[in-house]
């Protein structure tokens, strides 16, 4: 009799699992936040690229230092001795930066070496950020840049490095993330316009959202930023969500357009940002 009710139990118990299977629901993986976010951060990591190439030291002193006062230029000595610190200063105000952005706070930026001239594989530039806000965006973390010679295209190439980086948006929301990269100078790195300058981008990064998603990603097919377009053009990488699929964003085939494809399964989306 006891062995004919311990049946019957399993029965049921086994019953009521399969129905509970059956109604659950499929989760539906259309998450494209951090396709959006790791664009934010693409775009902090290489405008602070910008910034230390921009204000570098070179041997005569300081490129596009300005006689005003914003940005407040100083630098630790004048000697021939390096490392040196070079403090960009906004100020709590702020001002109107060379790409037409407005900045407040410092950058603070320690160089191994000469940047700009006589460049020696191996010279770093390390930059810490102190209160440094870019149109409203607040801006945290250091961000390694080492130049490592020459690349194909007889442009220098950079490794960049964001340790801790943090991205506070407009919402209160932030974006924080990890990144190794190399940046290839592929066009106008051998005059002072900034128009005309072409970089490649590759390597990876790892975050969270400003939903609180943690995320992976690898760039599969090096990101192109033309300095004549102010979105990413081409390129292709590779996010994984926490808990969700890995989707592939493309960057498109090199029109300036703020459109960039999200494919999930097979399944395609278009986002702007």
């Amino acid at each position: 009799m006891k062995s004919r009710f311990f049946i019957l139990c399993a029965v049921v118990f086994t019953t009521l699992c399969f129905s509970c299977k059956k109604e659950e629901k499929p989760v539906v993986d259309n998450e494209t936040q951090s396709a959006l976010d790791n664009v934010k951060s693409q775009e902090a990591v290489m405008r602070t690229f910008s910034d230390i190439n921009q204000y570098g030291i070179n041997e005569d002193g300081i490129k596009s230092a300005k006689l005003d006062s914003c940005p407040l230029i100083t630098i630790s000595s004048i000697d021939t001795v390096f490392p040196k610190t070079l403090t960009i200063d906004f100020g709590t105000v702020g001002c109107q930066g060379y790409d037409g952005k407005f900045r407040q706070g410092k950058l603070t930026v320690v160089f191994s070496n000469h940047w700009l001239n006589n460049r020696i594989n191996g010279t770093y530039a390390e930059a810490t950020c102190d209160n440094y806000i870019v149109d409203g965006q607040k801006l945290e973390g250091v961000f390694i840049v080492t130049y490592n010679g020459l690349n194909s295209s007889n442009g220098p190439t950079y490794n960049i490095k964001a340790t801790n980086a943090k991205l506070t948006l407009l919402t209160g929301k932030n974006i924080s993330w990890n990144s190794n990269e190399t940046v290839d100078w592929i066009a106008g790195y051998d005059n002072l316009n900034l128009d005309d300058d072409v970089i490649l981008i590759s390597g990876s990064s790892s975050g969270v959202t400003s939903e609180g998603t943690s995320y992976t990603m690898n760039i599969t097919k090096p990101l192109k930023k033309d300095n004549s377009c102010k979105y990413i053009t081409e390129g292709t990488i590779e996010l994984t969500p926490e808990k969700l699929n890995t989707r592939t964003v493309d960057f498109g085939d090199g029109t300036c357009d703020s459109n960039a494809t999200v494919t999930i399964l097979g399944v395609s989306v278009n986002i702007s940002f």
